[in-house]
């Protein structure tokens, strides 16, 4: 939406299934990404294991539920990654920032089999 007209700028059929996250001036889904100002397609592909739950980003790092903590790393172009052992919640529960990312436990609750249930923080190793 243009801030002075108030009229739309564009408006596209995008097919994704989770929420949308705006990081800088792309907005990321899964199912995509999009330049914001244009609505313009970016190549990007994000498909995840099974799990519900929401994405969240930093800058530099996409985290999300992928039966485990799943990750892309923005600045490279490996793919969606795995950090295993580790239930995410079924809303927002990582949250990358400060060069961290922060990761309160969220499988008390759950039926499912994971090892470890825990509140950590994960730091880059570089």
């Amino acid at each position: 939406v243009d801030t002075k007209t108030g009229k739309r700028i564009w408006d596209i059929a995008a097919e994704y299934q989770s929420h949308p996250v705006i990081n800088g001036d792309k907005i990321f889904a899964q199912g995509g990404a999009w330049e914001l100002k244009s609505g313009k397609p970016i190549p990007f592909t994000f498909e995840r294991s099974y799990g519900c739950g929401q994405i969240s980003a930093s800058k530099h790092l996409m985290v999300f539920r992928s039966a485990t903590l799943g990750y892309v790393d923005l600045t490279r172009k490996a793919g969606v990654e795995n950090f295993g052992g580790i239930r995410l919640g079924c809303y927002i529960n990582a949250i990358p920032a400060g060069g961290l990312v922060l990761v309160p436990d969220g499988s008390s609750q759950c039926n499912c089999s994971y090892q470890m249930q825990a509140w950590f923080a994960l730091e880059g190793s570089e």
